[in-house]
């Protein structure tokens, strides 16, 4: 879940947030597809692969290509220790260097390489990572997403809330600044931690089909194993190249407890590198995991 100083108009969970990248209007992020597949359970998300044909794409269609070769260096979690406040400026982390931002991270929690979905200026652009809770009891945390010009000011401060089961993984979706011209460092710090009793005991979702509509919209069926049914959730779509982050789709939906359920939802490009790198497509052994993040009781 994301609190932010956007008002409801310009900001909801689940669909509304969905990034253009600049001068493609709706990017076509999908051929046609369909899978058929075992997949494979990882914790609280679901391995598959996602078998793409780029050959029929329309003309004037933006398909996502392969991840650079050199990925960027790991950051070690925790980075740093949360702070109560947010702090001025950059404090001395470990940084990644992300579509030619410097981002630093500062959490107790295990937070994955990050990545961005850049839009037009004025519009919405987003902060990704998979983030994991290492706690045997649920948390909730807080985090601020702050961005810098070149000369340490402040641009913009968002404040993004998850809600997270114990050792569970699932995707963590921050807001940046709708003009992202002026930015030169971004920082995603935990500003306050705490613990909760989990609203579910166990259980995982597996992807058992996947159809994109050649498009920027995509259509998952989902398995659940949740022993609990978890109404207004959110539904994350991770896509990898080489464990690196190309595609994310995402949603809000009422995850019944053991069965099997369907999911229409927005998909755009989350990448570390330039994004129009993936203008000929993502690469037909790309892996697809689905996650989940339950409403904070």
């Amino acid at each position: 879940m994301v609190a932010s100083g956007f008002s409801d108009s310009d900001v909801g969970r689940g669909d509304p947030v969905a990034p253009r990248p600049p001068g493609s209007g709706i990017v076509a992020l999908l051929a046609v597809l369909v899978l058929l597949l075992a997949t494979t359970t990882i914790g609280f998300g679901a391995a598959v692969a996602w078998l793409t044909t780029t050959a029929g794409a329309a003309a004037g269609q933006t398909m996502p290509p392969t991840a650079p070769s050199e990925p960027a260096p790991r950051t070690s979690s925790p980075t740093a220790t949360p702070t109560p406040t947010p702090t001025p400026d950059l404090p001395p982390v470990p940084l990644q260097r992300v579509q030619g931002f410097d981002v630093g991270v500062v959490s107790a929690f295990e937070l994955g390489d990050v990545v961005i979905a850049r839009a037009e200026p004025g519009e919405i652009s987003l902060v990704h990572a998979l983030i994991t809770n290492p706690l045997d009891t649920a948390a909730s945390p807080t985090f601020d997403v702050t961005s810098y010009d070149a000369d340490g000011r402040i641009i913009t401060r968002h404040v993004s809330v998850l809600y997270l089961l114990p050792h569970q993984q699932t995707l963590f979706r921050g807001f940046l600044s709708r003009d992202l011209t002026q930015v030169d460092r971004i920082l995603i710090e935990q500003t306050g931690p705490a613990s909760e009793e989990p609203t579910a005991t166990g259980g995982d979702l597996s992807i058992t089909a996947l159809e994109g509509d050649g498009g920027s919209r995509a259509t998952v069926t989902i398995a659940s194993t949740l022993d609990t049914e978890a109404k207004l959730a959110d539904v994350y779509l991770v896509g990898s190249v080489d464990g690196e982050i190309v595609v994310v789709g995402n949603t809000v939906a009422d995850i019944p407890a053991g069965q099997t359920f369907t999911v229409d939802m927005t998909v755009y490009l989350a990448t570390r590198d330039d994004p129009k790198k993936y203008a000929e497509g993502v690469p037909a052994d790309a892996d697809y995991n689905v996650f989940f993040e339950l409403v904070d009781p």
